[in-house]
């Protein structure tokens, strides 16, 4: 853990974080997180946090229509942003998508199984190649643990039959080209250090039709998160908002916005 991140936990010292720490159970470092996340929002720095239903107001009636697959494991999403996710899709016209980090697949199986348009929505979903992992690493030396619980494509072999297209290559040398202006949806997921976020998010840009939106994850509003501190400067150029609840940050592209 950086040195930052350990000062910035002393915040949370109490009797929960000892008896955590003296568990074993290795909740600590969840506990850790989640107080900061809550934290920071609470100081209501960063990007305004706008409610879920204001942005998407057509989302309001989706309930038990969305399908969420009962699996232990949701790619890093908690169940309140599948569930968001998977309304967008269901909710609005997107038959385009492209996923900047496939992970298990699971956000990329819940938007095609949750779409309006099954039969004619095309989702895109890129991640690393899964030879010579151990090189991997030093893209983001911080959450090796996490990248080695990666098993690329898990939930779409399982459930997806049609509609989703994976692709395997470094985001910092894949060719977004063919995809320019042909997007009604990305979502953002993969590496979160600099250069990606910054690089990931100039090419998502690019992808976009009229319209079309973005969806970053793991936005905490953390000073010194990378997303944090590179959305936060982008939000002086662009209108970016933060959906509350979430780790959610937002984009849509139109004439007033840009």
């Amino acid at each position: 853990m950086k040195l930052g991140k350990i000062f910035s936990a002393l915040k949370y010292l109490n009797w929960a974080t000892i008896a955590l720490y003296f568990s074993k159970k290795g909740s600590l470092k969840k506990y850790l997180g989640e107080s900061r996340f809550s934290y920071y929002t609470q100081k209501q720095l960063g990007l305004p946090v706008v409610k879920f239903f204001k942005i998407f107001p057509r989302c309001q009636d989706a309930g038990e229509s969305i399908c969420i697959i009962a699996e232990e494991k949701t790619g890093g999403l908690s169940a309140l942003e599948l569930q968001y996710l998977s309304s967008i899709v269901k909710c609005y016209p997107i038959k385009s998508i492209f996923e900047i980090g496939t992970f298990d697949g699971c956000a990329a199986t819940h938007m095609i199984l949750n779409s309006q348009s099954p039969d004619q929505c095309i989702i895109f979903t890129l991640d690393l190649p899964d030879n010579n992992t151990d090189q991997h690493y030093s893209h983001d030396p911080g959450n090796k643990g996490f990248l080695e619980l990666r098993r690329p494509g898990y939930y779409i072999e399982k459930y997806v039959e049609k509609g989703v297209t994976q692709l395997f290559c470094d985001s910092q040398k894949f060719d977004f080209d063919p995809y320019f202006n042909t997007m009604d949806l990305v979502f953002i997921d993969g590496n979160h250090n600099m250069p990606f976020i910054q690089k990931d998010t100039e090419n998502a840009l690019k992808m976009l039709k009229p319209n079309g939106i973005i969806i970053w994850h793991d936005y905490f509003g953390v000073p010194g998160e990378p997303v944090t501190d590179y959305l936060n400067q982008l939000s002086q150029k662009l209108q970016i908002i933060r959906i509350e609840k979430t780790c959610f940050a937002i984009y849509q592209k139109n004439e007033n916005n840009r």
